[in-house]
C-alpha cells in the first residue's frame, strides 16, 4: 500500500511535429494478492511538443453483447469546417480481439460530417468480469501540426442486469426455488389426498 513505481520509455522515436500526442497505460490487477477479483483500468493523458492544440473530432462509444462477444457502436463527428484524414487505434484489454478492426483504421471525415460504425469484439479468456474500459485514439495532421484526442467508453458482455460473477448465486437461487416448489406441491398433494379420503 502506498508504493509508487515510475516507468520510463527510452525507445520512443523523437517527436518532430508540433502538436498534441496521446500517452496511455493499461493496468491489470487483483483486489487481493492471490484470489482477488481481477480488474482492468486505463490511465491516459496527453503531452504536447512546442504548442498544445485541440482535436476537432468528437464522439462516443456504446456497446451491447452476449456472454462471448460484444458489439461496439462508435460515433464520430468532425466539429470543424475542414475535412480530416483521421487515423484511429482501438485499445482493448489483454486477450480481447476486434474482428473487423485490425490494429489501426483510417478514413476521411468531411467538414461537420458524422460517421458511425460497429466493431465486434471477442471476449477471449477475460471471464472474471463483464464490463471493461476501452479507448479509441484519434489522430490527424493539419497545417503541419499533429492533433490527437481520445474517446472513452466501456465494453459490456452479457445484458447489463446480468453478470457472470453472479452465476453461482443465480444457480443456488434456482435450485432452492425448485426444492421449495417441490416441497409445496408434495405438501399440497398430501393434503388433497387427505381431504379426499376423509
Amino acid at each position: 500500500p502506498g508504493q509508487k513505481i515510475t516507468l520510463e520509455n527510452n525507445e520512443h522515436p523523437p517527436v518532430l511535429r508540433v502538436g498534441t500526442y496521446p500517452i496511455s497505460a493499461m493496468v491489470k490487477y487483483k483486489t487481493l494478492l492471490e484470489e482477488g477479483e481481477g480488474k482492468t483500468i486505463f490511465h491516459s493523458d496527453t503531452f504536447y511538443f512546442k504548442e498544445p492544440v485541440q482535436s476537432q473530432i468528437a464522439g462516443s462509444i456504446q456497446s451491447s453483447g452476449g456472454p462471448e462477444s460484444s458489439i461496439l457502436k462508435i460515433f464520430l463527428k468532425n466539429q470543424s469546417d475542414s475535412f480530416k484524414n483521421i487515423r484511429m487505434m482501438l485499445l482493448l484489454p489483454p486477450g480481447m480481439v476486434a474482428e473487423n478492426f485490425n490494429g489501426m483504421m483510417g478514413f476521411t471525415l468531411r467538414g461537420n460530417a458524422k460517421k458511425s460504425f460497429e466493431v465486434t469484439v471477442s471476449r477471449g479468456s477475460n471471464w472474471g468480469e463483464d464490463r471493461f474500459p476501452v479507448r479509441l485514439m484519434v489522430e490527424y495532421g493539419e497545417m503541419l501540426k499533429h492533433y490527437s484526442g481520445e474517446i472513452e467508453g466501456a465494453i459490456q458482455f452479457s445484458p447489463s442486469w446480468y453478470s457472470m460473477k453472479y452465476l453461482l448465486h443465480f444457480t443456488v437461487l434456482a435450485v432452492m426455488g425448485l426444492i421449495l416448489a417441490g416441497l409445496y406441491f408434495r405438501f399440497y398433494n398430501s393434503r388433497k389426498k387427505g381431504n379426499t379420503n376423509g
